[in-house]
């Protein structure tokens, strides 16, 4: 079925030696965020990692931003796939765009 929380998913790896303790995992059931918090060397430590479907991406930003106002106060760092396309006509287009942009500027591939 094609846009069911079985076609999308993230993950965040941690290696077993990987010194983190008080971990706390938040996750959504929909597979488009998980969130780690922690403390290294008493430091809180927040990790966020998202994916962000193209037909539900301003509600993924609503319940990321709830999502952020619940973390403890610490470093975060947060990476993705937010299917943002702040250049219409550069990044819509497909791979060919690439092509006809580079040639334009004179550049062959």
């Amino acid at each position: 079925m094609r846009g069911s929380c079985e076609d999308r998913g993230v993950a965040i790896l941690l290696h077993r030696t990987f010194p983190m303790t008080n971990i706390q995992i938040w996750r959504d059931r929909q597979g488009r965020y998980v969130a780690i918090t922690g403390k290294i060397e008493g430091v809180t430590i927040n990790m966020v990692s998202v994916y962000a479907p193209p037909s539900l991406i301003h509600r993924t930003l609503q319940d990321l931003t709830k999502l952020l106002s619940y973390l403890p106060p610490g470093l975060t760092m947060l990476g993705g796939d937010f299917n943002a396309t702040p250049d219409l006509t550069l990044d819509v287009a497909g791979p060919l765009s690439i092509y006809r942009h580079t040639s334009a500027a004179g550049i062959t591939g």
